[in-house]
């Protein structure tokens, strides 16, 4: 008798090598096909044959996927079947700041003992709000210390940082001439990687994605004009992405998971518009559902 699940465990196999020759050949489309192409024949075999390939090439391969939003899970789960770590671990620090702040350093998270008020972080949270602009000193003082001139703002300023980068490392800010800015070499901010894909008509892959980084409103607990205006742009991307995504699993056939899409993010929504919006699209399609 043919063993199907064989031949689809070779196939998986074959299919990752063949998605890690094609990216080290820079030839993304090529590679993210047959790397979505091994992940589908993961689910139908298992992990079998796959134990041939380097750890360190799955590794990297799983989290290609995950940045893609190719079988998020799947590719979770294949690392950990292996004994691989599957955080990022290209970047040392990574900063969440829907839903929440969190600042971890190797795997620790930095922000977690300190208080919402701590100046270091409000720094670093200030600085973030520039979406990876660099930020000049003089706002910087001016919005943490709006009550000091001078060398007492200068010696505040050069303090403050100088904490901050004890805290989540010296190499992960750069302060040149006048300016400070993050270090996108070390380390990897979930509002960063949001704009950059939401910039363009993001892709349905795109979309997954960034329905998985967004866990809530940008810094929920900053009410400061410089949090809000980040958080409002954020907000209205989002609804966008969700009703986008919506339609494509309503069309696909997937009407379950839209609805379960839609009232996730109901929880999530700030502006009564956006409700209005997701409410519309829930109602309708479990209208459609009862009718069926």
């Amino acid at each position: 008798m043919h063993d199907f699940n064989n031949e689809s465990a070779c196939n998986a196999a074959s299919s990752l090598i063949q998605a890690h020759v094609s990216f080290h050949r820079g030839e993304t489309n090529s590679g993210m096909l047959a790397l979505k192409r091994a992940f589908k024949q993961v689910k139908t075999s298992g992990y079998q044959y796959l134990d041939t390939i380097q750890p360190a090439v799955i590794r990297k391969l799983c989290l290609q996927a995950i940045s893609a939003g190719i079988a998020s899970d799947s590719a979770v789960q294949l690392m950990q079947q292996f004994g691989l770590n599957p955080e990022r671990q290209d970047k040392p620090v990574c900063i969440q700041t829907f839903g929440t702040f969190r600042v971890m350093v190797h795997g620790r998270d930095v922000a977690a003992s300190l208080t919402g008020g701590s100046k270091p972080f409000q720094m670093l949270k200030f600085i973030i709000a520039f979406m990876g602009r660099a930020v000049p000193k003089y706002i910087i003082m001016d919005q943490l210390w709006p009550d000091k001139d001078g060398d007492m703002a200068e010696n505040a300023f050069s303090t403050t940082l100088s904490r901050l980068r004890e805290k989540v490392g010296k190499n992960t800010l750069r302060l040149r001439g006048k300016s400070v800015s993050l270090n996108l070499d070390a380390c990897r901010v979930d509002c960063f990687e949001f704009q950059q894909c939401t910039d363009r008509s993001p892709s349905v892959q795109q979309c997954e994605r960034l329905i998985e980084l967004y866990h809530g409103v940008f810094l929920p607990f900053e009410d400061q004009d410089w949090a809000s205006d980040v958080r409002e742009k954020c907000h209205r991307r989002i609804i966008h992405i969700v009703l986008r995504y919506g339609q494509y699993l309503t069309q696909s056939g997937h009407t379950q998971t839209a609805i379960d899409l839609y009232t996730r993010f109901l929880d999530m929504m700030n502006t009564e518009h956006g409700r209005h919006q997701l409410l519309t699209q829930l109602v309708d399609l479990e209208t459609q559902t009862f009718a069926a």
